[in-house]
C-alpha cells in the first residue's frame, strides 16, 4: 500500500473523529509529508483505511523502512500508543510487545493507586472491586 493512502487515511480519521477541523486538512497533510520526508504527493486513489491501528502501523513501517526512525523508536511509539491496554479504555492499539504489556500494567496499577488515594474511607471503588479501608479502620488495626 502507498504511504499516501496511510497519510490520507490518518487525516480523514482525524477529521471524522473531531480531532481536527476541515480547514486544517492541508496543513496536517503537509506536516505529515514533512515528517515522513516525502517531497512529492498525489492524493491516494486507493480506498481509505478506517482502522487507526492499521494506519499507524503503516506509517511507522514506512518510517523505519526509509530510515526516518529505527525499530527501537517504533517499539517505544507502540508502548505509548497502547498504554491504556484496550480500545474501550481509549487505546488506539492493543499492546503486542513485552515492553508494551509491562507499560500497560504499570499504567493500570498507577490508575488504581490514584483511585485508592482519592477515595474516602469505606468508599466502594468499582475498578478495584472493594471498599477502601484506611489502616486505622481495618480489622488488624495499624498493621495492614
Amino acid at each position: 500500500m502507498k504511504i499516501e493512502t496511510y497519510i490520507d487515511s490518518l487525516v480523514s480519521y482525524a477529521m471524522n473523529n473531531g480531532l481536527a477541523e476541515p480547514v486544517d486538512h492541508v496543513v496536517i497533510t503537509n506536516r505529515l509529508l514533512d515528517l515522513l520526508r516525502k517531497d512529492d504527493y498525489e492524493p491516494s486513489d486507493e480506498l481509505l483505511i478506517e482502522d487507526l491501528e492499521e494506519i499507524l502501523a503503516g506509517i511507522l513501517d514506512y518510517a523505519v523502512e526509509k530510515g526516518i526512525c529505527d525499530d527501537e523508536t517504533k517499539r517505544i511509539v507502540h508502548c505509548v500508543l497502547s498504554h491504556h491496554g484496550t480500545r474501550e479504555f481509549g487505546s488506539p492499539v492493543v499492546p503486542c510487545t513485552q515492553e508494551a504489556i509491562v507499560v500497560t500494567h504499570i499504567d493500570n496499577l498507577s490508575a488504581k493507586t490514584d483511585m485508592w488515594e482519592g477515595a474516602g474511607d469505606m468508599e466502594y471503588m468499582n475498578a478495584l472491586g472493594t471498599k477502601k479501608v484506611a489502616p486505622s479502620n481495618s480489622p488488624q488495626g495499624e498493621n495492614i
